[in-house]
């Protein structure tokens, strides 16, 4: 062995003696890479964020994000965010009557400049996606859930496909439908 060898040993020594790994750092590891692994991602459609929505002029308070298979609403409340999901069918046709972007509140904010556009032909189907919801039934123990770093909040999807889960924070978030056959989650943005 060389001098540099030895004294990297022992450096290393000396540092796994003072400053240890923690017991559990393999097992948190393997759960955070599961986590990213497991679950089959949501593709974003579409971001009120990013793009103003045809016919209209001015900017809402209320966020509208459309992933395939889910629809996100985001409302600024007391104690941070709002948010009201509605699980969908896996395509990326647009709102129907039903689902969150047609059933939503129309936004003081914004004033219509037109009249709406007409439907836009659906788009290939992407992959299909197993559900929480099945033929709008509710599949035993089904749960949406935030995660921020720091925390989350669960909710239960009841049997039309919908959630609302308070407290979110604005900052980086996360998605996750759990169903017991399936985990599906949405990409990390900014609330």
């Amino acid at each position: 062995m060389t001098a540099d060898r030895l004294l990297l040993d022992a450096l290393a020594h000396l540092v796994d003696h003072l400053d240890p790994a923690p017991g559990d750092l393999p097992a948190r590891a393997a759960g955070a890479l599961a986590e990213r692994v497991e679950a089959t991602p949501l593709r974003l459609l579409t971001d009120s964020a990013l793009v103003t929505p045809p016919g209209t002029r001015g900017r809402c308070a209320t966020r509208t994000l459309r992933f395939v298979g889910l629809d996100l609403q985001l409302d600024h409340s007391t104690d941070g965010l709002h948010a009201t999901g509605l699980t969908t069918p896996a395509h990326t046709a647009p709102a129907r009557p039903g689902h969150l972007a047609a059933a939503a509140p129309p936004c003081p904010a914004v004033e219509a400049i037109g009249p709406p556009p007409p439907d836009h032909p659906a788009s290939p189907p992407s992959p299909p996606i197993t559900s929480p919801r099945t033929s709008g039934l509710l599949v035993t123990n089904a749960l949406a859930v935030v995660r921020w770093p720091g925390g989350e909040v669960r909710a239960a999807i009841d049997r039309a496909g919908w959630f609302h889960l308070d407290g979110v924070p604005s900052g980086p978030v996360k998605f996750l439908l759990l169903g017991p056959a399936a985990r599906h989650a949405t990409p990390w943005f900014v609330a």
